[in-house]
């Protein structure tokens, strides 16, 4: 787009990907960026005059929006002025339009050029008043505008709450995991804690080789490894520890119902720890919504404890 700005066109794209940083001159503090458009809804709301500054990126150094034309040209175009001619006043001359017409006489003379005759003069009436242009008030002011551009509004709050919990919920899970893994671990190795303390005492082959013949202390062991994992912030033994969740409810779980069938409560109760902690885990792995993965850890910690407790008091509801 072309504008006369003291007898010279100035271009400037109206579209232009250049934005700009804005302040007045008793501040020192900046607004923007903004785009063209939004400095001229700024300039016709009186937030920007030739007196304030903007940031130029050429000189590195912030410049009166006065001494920029294309800004000038763009923010405060010149008002063209209407002149009114009177009833009955002539309209300037014109220079004649030579416009002869060739003729050929028949004898060879040569030719004359004809003229038309001068034009009539026009009574010309003085046109009507020009409205007023109307200018429309947009639904958006100004103060939306500059706290958009700022980022103070409601989208942008619940954006910011929304990545704050969901933060606080990544930094919980792994140390959240590593701790009811460990408790799983203390209460598989519930029913040995004994043959553990005497094999510990007294270091020989054999007693470890009959602990690790039980599938309860190898559970543990692993449990133990994954817990050790996570505390360290090993987020690739999630997958990993997916299926020893699965394959351990399972196994355990089969066991639990097999008991709990042939009439055993504790079985029972047994069954129902399992998969509060088992499924309270794995919904853990898969979350980053802070409620569900609190929801869940909670769920997981009540199943490992009820199944601890029931591991070192066999019969306590006999």
């Amino acid at each position: 787009m072309a504008l006369l700005v003291g007898g010279q066109m100035v271009y400037y794209s109206p579209m232009s990907d250049q934005e700009y940083y804005v302040r007045n001159p008793d501040s020192e503090n900046a607004r923007g960026p903004f785009s063209l458009d939004k400095l001229q809804s700024l300039s016709e709301a009186g937030q920007i005059d030739r007196q304030s500054l903007y940031y130029d990126d050429q000189t590195e150094s912030w410049r009166l929006v006065g001494d920029s034309a294309v800004l000038c040209a763009a923010l405060f175009p010149e008002k063209k002025k209407l002149t009114l001619r009177r009833r009955g006043a002539q309209p300037p001359p014109q220079p004649p339009v030579a416009a002869p017409l060739a003729t050929e006489a028949a004898d060879g003379e040569a030719a004359q050029a004809v003229k038309p005759p001068p034009p009539a003069p026009v009574q010309e009436e003085a046109p009507a008043a020009l409205p007023e242009p109307v200018h429309e008030r947009s639904g958006i002011e100004v103060e939306d505008l500059l706290s958009a551009a700022e980022g103070h509004t409601d989208e942008m709050e619940l954006l910011r709450v929304q990545h704050m919990w969901r933060d606080r919920a990544v930094a919980l899970s792994l140390p959240m995991m590593a701790f009811l893994m460990l408790l799983s671990a203390l209460s598989l190795f519930a029913g040995d804690w004994k043959a553990i303390w005497d094999c510990a005492k007294v270091p020989l082959a054999a007693n470890w080789a009959g602990l690790a013949e039980k599938p309860m202390n190898l559970l543990g062991l692993l449990d133990l490894f994954f817990a050790m994992l996570l505390a360290l912030a090993v987020t690739r033994a999630y997958q990993p520890l997916r299926l020893r969740l699965m394959l351990g409810l399972g196994f355990l779980g089969y066991s639990a119902y097999a008991a709990w069938t042939a009439g055993s409560a504790e079985s029972g109760l047994s069954l129902l720890a399992l998969i509060l902690f088992s499924v309270g885990v794995y919904v853990s792995t898969l979350t980053i919504r802070f409620s569900l993965l609190l929801f869940s850890g909670v769920c997981a910690l009540a199943g490992v404890a009820g199944y601890g407790i029931l591991r070192v008091f066999p019969g306590i509801l006999s």
